[in-house]
């Protein structure tokens, strides 16, 4: 059946219908493509945690060896301070990164290897050498124990195991970052392609009502005209 074939009514609900159709394919697109970046904005939020505990792991560690480092200086437990707080809020930070990537089976390996490490630090460098430290007769033996470079080496071990952790987030996090920047994309795109395809669908709706209602309506007023006053030559046009 051709267009013209069709009644005006039909004509008219086939227009609206279009306009209906092209409004909910874009509100479909935009919401699922804003439904992801909400849900990726989300996942890059929790990105950032774990980045920023896992720094605070590696930090806490830094300050257990400065704690230990000033007491073999000074043989003052003051500065062991630094250590007793660090080792408490260590744990507390290795049990929160825990937490945060239990859906991430290679970083809790990662993490695992972290934690192993501190405690082969805190057993076989920080306490015998604390311990060593508290009898005047062994303080030497203390600190000739520091050049022997086991703890640097240990320490040196957890920063790297650190950074791995952060590069892999961060690889993560570049991901997430591109695909809400395609998300935004597409949904601005339907967005704009939507308004042309309205903005074209109303305008052929409009040439088409004034074509098909207007005029003919326009006409048929001018024959009804010309028939009121006798003129029987005129053409009566179709009603279709």
């Amino acid at each position: 059946m051709r267009l013209v074939d069709l009644s005006i009514a039909k004509k008219v609900v086939g227009s609206f219908a279009v306009l209906i159709i092209i409004a909910l394919v874009s509100a479909v697109i935009n919401h699922r493509k804003l439904s992801f970046i909400q849900s990726s904005i989300g996942w890059s939020e929790h990105t950032y945690d774990v980045l920023n505990v896992n720094a605070s792991l590696i930090t806490t560690m830094v300050d257990r060896e400065t704690g230990l480092r000033g007491y073999l200086v000074t043989a003052d437990p003051a500065f062991l301070a630094p250590y007793r707080s660090g080792t408490q809020a260590f744990d507390a930070n290795l049990q929160r990164l825990r937490t945060l990537t239990s859906d991430n089976p290679a970083q809790q390996a990662r993490i695992a290897e972290v934690e192993t490490l501190a405690k082969r630090w805190q057993a076989d460098i920080a306490e015998p050498e604390i311990a060593l430290m508290g009898q005047p007769s062994t303080q030497a033996e203390a600190r000739a124990r520091v050049g022997g470079g086991a703890g640097r080496a240990l320490m040196d071990a957890i920063r790297a195991k650190g950074g791995e952790i952060e590069a892999t987030e961060r690889t993560l996090l570049t991901a997430r970052q591109a695909d809400e920047a395609d998300a935004f994309s597409t949904s601005y795109a339907a967005t704009l392609l939507s308004l042309v395809a309205l903005l074209a669908t109303a305008i052929a709706g409009a040439f088409l009502l004034t074509k098909l209602i207007a005029i003919p309506t326009r006409t048929r007023t001018l024959v009804m005209g010309e028939l009121a006053r006798d003129n029987l030559d005129v053409t009566v046009p179709s009603s279709d």
